[in-house]
């Protein structure tokens, strides 16, 4: 395989390359020369591929939007390439702006290996979100006033990192709702400790999860202050949201 690119910056490379390497037994006696443009369409991740296909020699014009518009391009030059035509010119966005899985089941969670290759065949899928929220885990729903640890950390980084390589954006969920008191700002700052963690690593997507809990308000501050659960959740959300924007 080779592989020319003009008009790509270093995350658009590191993409295509990503890309190429994951799929090289496919497309290694292909040579592929990319140019990629801004797309002018303001769909949300349009692109357009227009390309033409001599011998085993591509010659592909991409015109993306962002990380995950030139994802999505990349899935379909890999079809055009696998194809019977010689040329296309192709127009595209997705219908809906959140596309992905999240692992939020009960019993054994995903190893990390898993999760990293995962992350690839979801872009594969032209999905670009993941959401990790394994139930079990102890640091989801059963401590999560505790900050992350190191370890935890440097592990969703290298989640972060090769979701940039293919396009995918990484979430990390809280689940609060086992023990939450929603009145008491000190478990908002217990959230927002957790959240700040994961900016500093380039986390940029985030879950604040109230599934699969006791409905009714569990303590005397919150039963005097809130009419309803939803109503508590409502507030506990809006607080949280409010802080992070302050970040």
């Amino acid at each position: 395989m080779s592989l020319t690119i003009e008009g790509a910056n270093a995350s658009h490379t590191s993409l295509i390359e990503a890309f190429l390497n994951r799929h090289k037994e496919r497309l290694e006696s292909f040579a592929f020369e990319l140019e990629i443009e801004e797309c002018q369409s303001k769909k949300l991740e349009a692109f357009q591929l227009v390309a033409h296909k001599s011998n085993k020699t591509i010659e592909a014009t991409l015109s993306v939007s962002s990380q995950q518009s030139l994802r999505w391009a990349l899935n379909a030059l890999l079809v055009f390439a696998e194809g019977p035509d010689e040329t296309i010119n192709l127009e595209d966005s997705p219908a809906f702006a959140i596309r992905g899985v999240i692992e939020g089941f009960y019993g054994t969670p995903w190893t990390h290996e898993q999760r990293l290759s995962g992350i690839e065949s979801f872009a594969d899928f032209g999905m670009n979100s993941f959401m990790l929220a394994p139930k079990d885990s102890p640091w989801q729903r059963f401590d999560w006033r505790r900050p992350f640890d190191s370890m935890l950390l440097k592990l969703t980084k290298e989640l972060v990192e090769r979701g940039q390589l293919h396009g995918v954006n990484i979430a990390i969920c809280v689940s609060p709702g086992l023990s939450v008191k929603y009145s008491d700002q000190n478990d908002v700052e217990a959230v927002m400790i957790r959240y700040r963690q994961l900016l500093s690593i380039g986390v940029r997507d985030f879950g604040l999860l109230f599934d699969d809990i006791p409905w009714e308000l569990q303590f005397a501050e919150d039963i005097k202050k809130y009419k309803t659960t939803a109503q508590a959740q409502a507030d506990f959300s809006n607080r949280v949201l409010a802080s992070l924007k302050e970040v």
